[in-house]
């Protein structure tokens, strides 16, 4: 039995805080290999899948230039991508870049639609145009050694450029070349967290802040009021944000350590194997108030449940909801609506047995 992370898949997202995640070049150091993804700011349910380990450093960019931004992770020198959105049993490709100790940034530096890696070193930038190794193809002196670098596209010409943060202060770049910024904001306070992105689709890249677990996005490279404030996931959650489905305006992603697979499938084991343990009644199938009875005592012959592939959840009630599957059956044949008690520990508070699975009811 397994649980198999559903499909998911920025350019211009990156978080300037000192742990945050970014597609524009800082890794998400956050702790966790369960991501939840949204397609728009506006809804609390998103994806789930899972993704490499608890610890994995995650980059994000859209490394085929196909609009969707997939993940990469970095192992020393060497770096491993792919360009599928979601889980993933193997990489598309992997190559060696820079040195072990180099800073990397992500970024679109030729404006081929496509994003690849460069290296930072002290106030020096290497960026290579391909996802491959190799010698650097633009070489950059921009800011102080000690700036947080903040990248995007900020004049919306297809083509990425360098920012860098002094507390609440950013000074931008439209172009990869030495000298004075382009332009100056004052935005937030010196100690949010900072996100970067295309927050209404207009092609520009522009400032976000969270603090706790408040959102304030503004559309414009300007001081001033946000346009969007917003309550997002919780405290503890590492957030990215991307384009995960096309449409040019990029949306939130969490990430988490994720007890929600093991919970999940320990319900669903229990429930395979004719117990109740850890399941509440099941308020919504007649007659049957396990999970269990309702996969083997609805059905002639009898089900198996064999996965919960599918799960999506609503961040602000923590409900989560899976898709059935059962042993010989290729489409779901049910849908769960869990919600977490505990580490290893799921209320059952709503099933759906699906009509028009390949079968006949008892």
């Amino acid at each position: 039995m397994s649980i198999l992370g559903a499909g998911l898949a920025t350019t211009g997202l990156v978080a300037a805080g000192a742990t945050a995640a970014s597609a524009t070049g800082s890794p998400n150091n956050d702790i966790g290999e369960g991501y939840y993804a949204s397609n728009s700011w506006d809804s609390t349910t998103g994806t789930h899948f899972s993704f490499g380990d608890t610890l994995s450093s995650v980059f994000v960019g859209d490394w085929d230039g196909d609009g969707v931004d997939t993940f990469a992770v970095r192992e020393g020198n060497v770096i491993s991508y792919t360009n599928t959105f979601g889980h993933v049993d193997h990489f598309e490709a992997v190559f060696e870049y820079g040195r072990e100790g180099d800073q990397l940034v992500v970024g679109d530096w030729d404006g081929d639609g496509a994003d690849s890696f460069g290296v930072r070193r002290g106030n020096a930038y290497h960026l290579r145009d391909e996802m491959s190794g190799g010698p650097a193809d633009t070489i950059v002196n921009y800011g102080r050694a000690d700036d947080t670098v903040l990248v995007g596209d900020w004049d919306g010409d297809g083509a990425d450029s360098l920012a860098v943060r002094r507390g609440a202060e950013y000074f931008l770049h439209n172009s990869l070349e030495s000298g004075p910024a382009d332009e100056h904001a004052v935005y937030g306070r010196a100690d949010d967290t900072v996100l970067v992105g295309d927050w209404d689709g207009d092609g520009a890249d522009s400032l976000g802040v969270r603090r706790g677990i408040t959102v304030y996005l503004h559309n414009s490279i300007t001081t001033g009021a946000a346009e969007t404030v917003l309550d997002y996931g919780r405290s503890d959650d590492g957030l990215i944000v991307g384009d995960w489905d096309g449409d040019g305006v990029d949306t939130p992603m969490v990430r988490r350590a994720d007890a929600v697979e093991d919970a999940v499938l320990a319900a669903a084991t229990a429930a395979a194997e004719g117990r109740s343990a850890d399941l509440d009644a099941v308020t919504n199938v007649d007659g049957y108030d396990e999970l269990w009875y309702a996969f083997q005592g609805f059905y002639d012959p009898p089900m198996t449940p064999s996965s919960i592939q599918g799960c999506g959840q609503d961040f602000n009630t923590g409900v989560i909801y899976c898709d059935v599957y059962a042993d010989g059956h290729e489409r779901p044949v049910g849908r769960a609506e869990v919600a977490p008690l505990g580490a290893n520990e799921f209320e059952i508070i709503g099933y759906e047995i699906f009509a028009d699975w390949e079968g006949t009811p008892q």
